[in-house]
């Protein structure tokens, strides 16, 4: 599974309205999990973007859902394990002369698992079509062959897909239980011819060969994240015994189209089926205040054949998965999509009717958007049972890519809270039409014995009161998230000597490192602005224009921990790292000894694929020595010649901030860590009592560690950054806090 990345973005709207805190991004489809908020984790953040600049009586609800009395109110549910078409067909290839792939392999046709370009309503919205999308299961199974001997299977296999487990073809046969073995994996870019046999005896005198694609939940060509020439072109199939029986197919004889011929058949993956439903009085012993919620809501457990515990009386829990003891796929993963919503229009009376016209004067100025829902939570990480949310734009009739987070959440307690998440930034345009998505994925299948036991499962989640406002602001909107900005770290040398690394938190080392951590060398940030048409020096699809054209800055000052002082030879030396064979501009004065360095559109992979609306920052790892302290913010200008700051008030003093330990080697003898980092607050609930109270009682003054993150299992905590043997070098005392975290 993927390397597993955090944040933590979280604000107080309201006091009810609560933002998930931080990340873990274990990769199967693509989404970490967020442990979300308990008590403590209010983050009252007037510093980051993204919350009401304006007053109650400037905000639109567009439309409230409350499904009111067991009323779906155009809400529909969708299994998400079910594969959206049968993929693997009979092609010639016409039209896809550009691609060096897509070409019959022998004769005028072959077999392809893949898609063509088309406006239908599923392939309208890929960013790379031809190709493969996500979350495909794909077969094409023999006919079941009785043998004596071998049986062999010979092809001529084109692959294109991501690999290393995560995007991949298989070749496998049956056995006599029913269950398949692999007799070959194909990952990246191939042109085989392959052979493999099976002896009679190992399955019982008969089997079945099938051809499996599998890909997960992003990076394809549906999202554009990683483009392929694929899946899989395949020609020239041979299935033969020793005893006589030989079967040879080159696919000439079907027509385009076509999904079987002789012995093969195109399949799609077993569904789980789907437990959606409304419920209405669904008690809760100890955990609703009332101890009775009579109002309808959004259940996930309708069908389900195991009780729940004695905390739900009469309540079943979400059904686990189907095999292996609830452990392995297929698993639940299903949604309930919201009818399609005009951003334009609003609801007079707070509800599912939009009765009224937003004027056009505020459709160009209301550029925030958020997503409020209620939900009811009982998900531990031990269960594997998750939530998620997403939202699209519709235009003209082509429904975008589903976005988000890119997270899912699980939760420390059970209880009700009102969670809200700003998204203005997530969509093409605040006034395209609008669906949302709520989830649910059990997630035992890619983690179990892993991450949880999955031995339990709850009721939960619950959702219920669905909301979208649109509230005055304008501007580039910012998304950002903390194990992607700069950690705070110690010189290499025992002796304290050498340049400190300016890093991320976040540890981008491959899936096959289990034993190292690499730190990001770059960070990132997400800023775009809808209505505007962009950011400036940027087209449509969020890239620059050219190199160095995003007008994306992040403005920098550097100090002594000690005096203050600015180092004196810090303007001559200035530079930008680099990233590969990606350099970043070199940074240009400011007043008040501060630099700027213009972004660069992130990258990812061997090969870098930019992405949109993602901008990377660099500093040189040749310049930082101990004591120095950087403090940074953001700006971005956009198309309508309006400029935003990250945090919101860095024209008045604020700013992120990191730090080259030790502030000055034998002047402090108390290490305070912080592993509570950003969490209740900007600066962190802890830190808001600590630092006063280390500040009455230490004589000497102390150096501070923050994690970034904290809960993130990126590898970011004090063992990380330095040797414990040199700890001693410069500290007698740690105190360390991790607030409620356990």
């Amino acid at each position: 599974m993927k390397r597993i990345m955090l944040f933590i973005l979280a604000a107080l709207l309201t006091a009810a309205l609560f933002y998930p805190a931080e990340a873990r991004n274990i990769r199967k489809n693509d989404r970490p999990v967020i442990k979300a908020p308990g008590k403590t984790d209010l983050k009252i953040d007037d510093k980051a973007s993204g919350f009401y600049k304006a007053a109650s009586v400037d905000t639109y609800t567009i439309v409230r859902y409350d499904f009111e009395t067991l009323d779906w109110q155009g809400w529909e549910r969708v299994d998400n394990t079910a594969d959206p078409d049968t993929f693997f067909h009979v092609d010639d290839f016409s039209g896809l002369e550009s691609y060096g792939r897509l070409e019959a392999i022998e004769g005028s046709q072959s077999i392809w698992c893949g898609s063509r370009p088309a406006d239908d309503y599923y392939m309208c919205s890929w960013a790379a079509a031809p190709g493969y999308g996500n979350n495909w299961e794909q077969y094409l199974v023999s006919e079941e062959v009785v043998f004596e001997g071998s049986l062999h299977l010979d092809y001529h296999l084109v692959y294109d897909c991501e690999g290393a487990g995560y995007d991949n073809l298989y070749i496998e046969y049956e056995n006599d239980d029913g269950s398949w073995t692999k007799l070959a994996t194909y990952g990246g870019i191939g042109d085989v011819i392959d052979s493999y046999s099976v002896d009679s005896a190992s399955v019982g005198g008969s089997t079945r060969f099938r051809f499996y694609f599998s890909s997960d939940g992003a990076w394809s060509d549906e999202d554009g994240l990683w483009p392929t020439e694929g899946a899989a072109v395949i020609d020239s199939i041979t299935v033969y015994d020793t005893n006589g029986y030989f079967n040879y197919e080159d696919f000439e004889s079907a027509s385009v189209g076509d999904h079987s011929i002789g012995i093969w058949q195109a399949e799609t993956g077993p569904a789980f089926g789907r437990y959606s439903g409304l419920r209405e009085g669904m008690r809760i012993l100890d955990g609703d205040p009332c101890n009775e919620n009579l109002n309808t809501q959004i259940v996930f457990f309708e069908g389900s054949t195991e009780p729940a515990d004695e905390r739900y009386p009469g309540l079943y829990v979400t059904p686990f998965c189907l095999n292996g003891g609830g452990t392995e796929a297929p698993c639940q993963n299903e949604s309930v999509y919201s009818p399609e919503i005009v951003m334009t229009k609003y609801s007079s009376n707070n509800d599912e009717i939009q009765d009224m016209t937003i004027p056009a004067g505020d459709q160009n100025d209301f550029a925030g958007v958020i997503l409020k829902f209620d939900m009811y939570v009982d998900l531990p990480l031990d269960n594997l049972v998750f939530h998620t949310w997403a939202v699209r734009n519709i235009k003209d009739g082509c429904p975008h890519s589903w976005m988000d987070l890119g997270y899912r959440y699980y939760y420390l307690s059970p209880g009700y809270s009102t969670f809200g998440h700003t998204i203005g930034d997530l969509l093409t345009s605040p006034n395209d039409t609008l669906v949302i998505n709520l989830n649910v994925i059990d997630m035992c299948d890619a983690w179990g014995g892993t991450y949880g036991s999955c031995t339990y499962h709850t009721p939960a989640p619950w959702f219920d009161n669905v909301m979208v406002q649109r509230y005055d602001i304008s501007g580039p909107q910012w998304r950002y998230r903390m194990l992607d900005l700069f950690q705070d770290n110690f010189p290499p040398n025992a002796d304290y000597t050498g340049f400190v690394r300016a890093d991320a938190a976040n540890d981008i080392a491959g899936p096959a490192a289990t034993e190292r951590i690499d730190p990001g060398d770059s960070i990132t940030v997400h800023v775009t602005s809808p209505l505007a048409g962009g950011i400036a020096g940027v087209d449509a699809n969020g890239y620059e224009n050219g190199a160095g054209t995003a007008e994306v800055y992040m403005h920098f000052k550097v100090y002594d921990a000690i005096s203050g002082a600015v180092p004196a030879d810090f303007a001559a030396s200035v530079d930008t790292g680099d990233v590969g064979a990606y350099p970043l501009p070199t940074p240009t004065s400011e007043p008040d000894g501060w630099f700027k360095v213009q972004g660069r559109n992130a990258v990812v992979g061997e090969n870098p694929e930019k992405v949109a609306d993602e901008y990377m920052f660099d500093l040189n790892d040749a310049i930082f020595t101990y004591n120095h302290v950087i403090e940074y913010y953001f700006s971005a200008t956009d198309k309508n010649a309006e400029t935003s700051y990250l945090p919101s008030n860095a024209l008045e003093g604020g700013s992120f901030e990191w730090e080259c330990l030790p502030s000055q080697p034998t002047v402090y003898s108390i290490l305070y860590v912080d592993d509570f980092d950003h969490r209740g607050s900007w600066d962190g609930q802890v830190d808001n009592y600590m630092t006063p109270a280390l500040n009455t009682v230490s004589a000497t003054g102390y150096d501070r560690y923050d994690v970034n993150a904290p809960t993130s299992g990126v590898g970011n905590g004090l063992a990380s950054r330095i040797n414990v043997d040199k700890l001693s070098m410069f500290y007698e005392k740690i105190i360390w806090d991790s607030g409620d975290l356990p």
